[in-house]
């Protein structure tokens, strides 16, 4: 008697076993199916966009007009890469004149003080 227990414990449990096997395989069957349905609306609006432009022959306009304007950009960008050249050298000049400017004005703060002192002195004396 308990050897027909046992069995039908270990029956039982291979039966729950087989069962969640099965609905993982299910879970795993519906997966598959929704995957491949995405990929078949995929396709299809893939094949459809295709034929639209084989149809229209919209694109090599479009790839004119960007390379137009991608010329067009080229010139401004040229232009306003030396425009750059030009404003970095004035900048450049700037900051030589306002160094010189500011030694100049050391100097002349420096030499003021030093009179100021003189003047005072004097009046000292």
């Amino acid at each position: 008697m308990n050897d027909t227990a046992f069995q039908v414990d270990k029956y039982e449990a291979a039966i729950d076993s087989y069962k969640k096997k099965l609905e993982e395989l299910g879970d795993l069957k519906r997966q598959l199916k929704r995957l491949e349905d995405t990929n078949t609306s995929l396709l299809q609006a893939n094949l459809t966009l295709e034929n639209d432009v084989k149809k229209t022959g919209n694109w090599k306009p479009q790839v004119k007009i960007k390379i137009f304007f991608c010329s067009i950009d080229l010139e401004i960008f040229l232009f306003i890469f030396s425009q750059v050249d030009v404003f970095k050298k004035q900048i450049a000049e700037y900051h030589t004149k306002l160094e010189s400017a500011s030694q100049r004005s050391d100097k002349l703060e420096f030499e003021s003080k030093k009179l100021l002192e003189q003047l005072e002195a004097l009046k000292a004396s």
